[in-house]
């Protein structure tokens, strides 16, 4: 008996939740700059004449494009908005050093991700939170000369990025609506881990717990949503 009591009062209050919601579904498009907080490395150079010394290394910003789809509810009668983004993500951590024949070269460090982020709306103000699942990494430099993947993920975190941002809606119609979105992103935990440490082979420099990158992001970002349903 108590359960069937627990069940209809389940059922009556999603349905008073759900009341009024409309739901809307689309892309989402979202290219994005990004500045590594965490202090780097020195870069161990090989040099003949000189012998092995350290050079410094200096931190750069860097660009990505993210993509995916995005699920909306609104609560009417709540005043509110959830989203839900299931996006390919990258993030990178870029910056300059001196190769072995004394050049300056400019050095990328990309990983990719599958994420999900969770977010809620009220007057076109939100936070949400992205979690993903990396799978794969590479590393290139500008000249073409260096580029090497990793050949696996065992040394990276899993993504846990705190957003925050604006929503502002564009353009409306019976069909759906098309959103701004202007999101800052923070990494909690960095983005190598400290065991195993990552392999020089493919990140070039020489990582651990007090240079692992901690990046920061702005994006600006379109998506386009479909109404799909409304539930009075």
């Amino acid at each position: 008996m108590k359960l069937i009591i627990y069940c209809v009062a389940f059922i009556t209050a999603t349905g008073s939740i759900l009341s009024q919601t409309t739901f809307s579904f689309g892309p989402l498009l979202a290219p994005k700059i990004g500045l590594n907080l965490s202090p780097q490395p020195n870069y161990l150079l090989e040099d003949s004449l000189l012998g092995s010394r350290y050079v410094k290394v200096e931190g750069q910003t860097s660009y990505d494009l993210d993509f995916g789809i995005s699920l909306k509810m609104y609560l009417e009668h709540l005043k509110t908005t959830l989203f839900f983004d299931g996006s390919y993500t990258t993030t990178s951590n870029s910056y300059t050093l001196t190769d072995d024949n004394g050049e300056l070269q400019d050095y990328t460090t990309k990983v990719h991700y599958l994420t999900i982020s969770p977010n809620y709306t009220t007057n076109w103000i939100f936070f949400g939170l992205t979690l993903g699942l990396p799978i794969s990494a590479s590393t290139t430099n500008t000249s073409g000369s260096f580029s090497s993947d990793a050949e696996n993920t065992d040394d990276l975190r899993m993504k846990a990025d705190l957003k925050f941002g604006c929503l502002f809606p564009i353009v409306k119609s019976s069909l759906g609506e098309l959103d701004l979105l202007l999101t800052g992103g923070l990494m909690i935990p960095p983005l190598f881990m400290d065991d195993p440490l990552p392999s020089q082979k493919y990140v070039v420099l020489e990582y651990d717990q007090n240079y692992s990158p901690r990046i920061f992001s702005f994006s600006v970002g379109l998506t386009y949503y479909f109404n799909i349903l409304t539930v009075d």
